[in-house]
């Protein structure tokens, strides 16, 4: 059985690059600058836990770049004009 949080301030969080733990298998989480995602289903992700391991299944680092599209996509889910947001810029800088 798959089960998933959806809301509005999860999907925010995701855009703006902010972290979040994600728990049990096949689960999605964003820590030190890695996305990750768990073994799945879950029998593959209590193997490793027996074996006292972290049951992560892949991991990717996210690049500037990829924080600067996440940026304008989380813009465009405000309804705002992405390049035309006067604090575009500075958001940018901080990434």
């Amino acid at each position: 059985m798959h089960f998933q949080v959806l809301n509005l301030d999860i999907i925010l969080h995701y855009w703006k690059a902010d972290e979040y733990l994600g728990f049990g298998a096949g689960a999605h989480g964003y820590l030190n600058q890695e996305r990750y995602q768990n073994c799945g289903p879950i029998q593959h992700y209590l193997e490793p836990l027996r074996n006292f391991d972290l049951p992560i299944l892949q991991k990717d680092i996210l690049s500037k770049n990829l924080k600067s599209k996440n940026l304008c996509f989380f813009r465009i889910e405000k309804n705002v004009r992405c390049f035309k947001t006067r604090n575009l810029k500075e958001d940018l800088e901080e990434i």
